[in-house]
């Protein structure tokens, strides 16, 4: 379910066609949290890769600081079983390491975002306590 809503995002936002389009979907971890801090209506969706190695002080703050901005905004944290490529793979047909994502835009496959949804919510939360890696 998550690869029918994350490729089709993905393919319209890489379309070079269209000089407007907006962007659907953020990777990295940076650019995950810039927009979780933009406000709670920006990011629809967080995808976090269980794969993600928290090596560092700063990629655990910055991974907490996601995770805990989702629970205060509402806003769903799915943890993907499998390594950053798998993640990538998820986005793309290349293999590109991806930490996290973020939807921000499900124009065009929103049947495919709240069946996602509606998968989700039967697995467990993602808590910050967890050092924002949960087990889903």
């Amino acid at each position: 379910a998550l690869r029918d809503l994350l490729m089709p995002l993905y393919a319209f936002q890489a379309d070079g066609r269209k000089k407007q389009s907006k962007q659907r979907i953020v990777t990295g971890m940076r650019q995950v949290a810039r927009a979780v801090d933009a406000g709670p209506k920006v990011v629809k969706l967080v995808v976090i890769s269980s794969g993600l190695e928290v090596q560092s002080a700063g990629i655990e703050r910055c991974l907490r600081g996601v995770v805990e901005a989702c629970q205060r905004d509402e806003v769903p944290v799915l943890v993907v079983a499998g390594s950053r490529m798998a993640l990538g793979r998820l986005l793309s047909k290349r293999p590109i390491p991806v930490s996290m994502a973020a939807v921000t835009c499900t124009d065009g496959a929103h049947e495919a975002f709240v069946r996602v949804l509606s998968v989700s919510k039967d697995c467990p939360p993602c808590r910050a306590e967890d050092n924002g890696v949960g087990t889903a």
